[in-house]
Order: structure tokens, then sequence, then C-alpha cells
């Protein structure tokens, strides 16, 4: 599942990184940054599978994630899967 729109929220984060961008993480592997350089992030951040055709309507339920401000627990390994 390639070039899928993945919405990245929260914490005064919005952006939308591609499935498939960074295949590091597999086939349809994505990545989000908060910043460009180290930093301790906290809060509760959203992340949504959207459509890759207009209008780009939402495929997955809104996947939560928390972060404690910890470097060592600042990644998040979200997979979205196809059930149909």
């Amino acid at each position: 599942m390639t070039g899928y729109s993945i919405h990245i929220w929260g914490g005064g984060l919005d952006l939308v990184s591609t499935s498939g961008d960074y295949p590091m993480y597999g086939d349809s592997g994505w990545e989000g940054f908060f910043n460009n350089y180290p930093i301790r992030e906290s809060g509760e951040f959203k992340v949504q599978l959207h459509d890759k055709n207009a209008p780009h309507a939402p495929l997955s339920e809104v996947v939560t994630l928390n972060y404690q401000g910890l470097c060592s627990k600042s990644m998040a390994f979200v997979v979205f899967t196809k059930n149909h």
C-alpha cells in the first residue's frame, strides 16, 4: 500500500507523510518528524491513514500516541493493515 497519505497532528504539529517514502521500514514505510533537531517532545499526537485519491477520505480510525518527553521513548511504530 504505497502512495497513501498519513496525517500526523497534535502538540502544534500538523503534517502529512506518504506511505512508501521510507522503505527502510518496509515497502509502505513512512516517517513523520516533530523537528529537524533533537528535542524533548511530550504530549498526545494523532495519526490517521487517508485515501491516496482526492478528496483523501479517512481510511482508518485515529491512532493516538502519547509521548513522555524521553529520548529513549520518542519513536512509535504504527502499522495500518488492510482488512478487506
